[in-house]
């Protein structure tokens, strides 16, 4: 994948300055195709009226080679090819987020397989859902983006159809993945989970292991402190383990009540 290399705003030219019009009549008429088979002037206007904050909104991460077909897409009117464009730039960046994640972690965090292939492979359903219970999705986000997801199926050259967003509609579109996506720097890293669950269990953690298990928390998601905040807890109260095991589980979780992470087990 190519990166656009200006890290300045796109300095999109005037849409006067650009005028296509007389290129695209040229086409269709050739083709002997009527000029309403791509978007009207007017549409085309209202979007490029949009596209310079859309692209600014867009991290510098996720800016490459899609989004600068899709500015082209948009100026010729081919809309539906500008959607394809738009939402696998988002999917692309939705992989990012999990793969910065760690597919380690995160395999241990859903329990169940995740690596490069897998991620390669999965469906856009699977991959939003996976992205809501890493908790780079909230319930919002879900929502609007699974909204795009139809809007794609439905408006996009991958799946071909008869009917052809407008203007505004294909505006909401780019808004929704640019605000919920493209534009969203969360990233999280993801938390060890089998490996702080085996090495609790080995025997009483020196101060230096603490503290790197305590860093990793902070950095860790709500969702995640959550779940650790439960393991924890099952792992206090269990009879069967030993007292060492007890007390890593009392420690870790009095050092991160003092960071406001989570509640200590004492509390309960």
């Amino acid at each position: 994948m190519s990166y656009l290399t200006s890290i300045k705003p796109p300095n999109l030219p005037d849409f006067a300055e650009c005028d296509t019009e007389s290129i695209i009549t040229s086409l269709t008429t050739s083709l002997g195709i009527p000029r309403n088979v791509l978007a009207t002037q007017q549409d085309i206007k209202t979007v490029w009226s949009n596209l310079r904050s859309t692209l600014e909104n867009v991290k510098l991460e996720y800016r490459h080679e899609l989004l600068a077909r899709m500015v082209v897409s948009i100026r010729i009117g081919l809309f539906s090819a500008a959607v394809n464009d738009m939402w696998n730039t988002a999917i692309l960046a939705l992989k990012h987020k999990v793969k910065n994640f760690g597919y380690s972690e995160a395999a241990s965090f859903l329990k169940r397989d995740i690596n490069e292939k897998k991620l390669g492979e999965i469906r856009d359903k699977e991959l939003i859902d996976i992205c809501v219970e890493l908790g780079f999705l909230n319930d919002d986000s879900y929502f609007f983006i699974n909204n795009c997801r139809e809007i794609r199926n439905n408006y996009s050259s991958a799946h071909p159809s008869n009917s052809m967003l407008d203007g505004i509609e294909l505006n909401y579109f780019m808004h929704q993945c640019t605000k919920h996506i493209l534009g969203n720097d969360i990233q999280y890293e993801g938390f060890p989970v089998s490996d702080f669950m085996n090495i609790i269990k080995q025997g009483k953690m020196d101060s230096q292991t603490i503290e790197t298990f305590t860093e990793k928390i902070l950095r860790a998601n709500d969702l995640q402190k959550s779940a650790i905040l439960k393991m924890l807890f099952a792992n206090y109260v269990d009879e069967k383990n030993d007292e060492y095991v007890r007390e890593n589980c009392l420690i870790i979780s009095q050092k991160h009540g003092k960071h406001t992470v989570i509640m200590p087990l004492e509390k309960f």
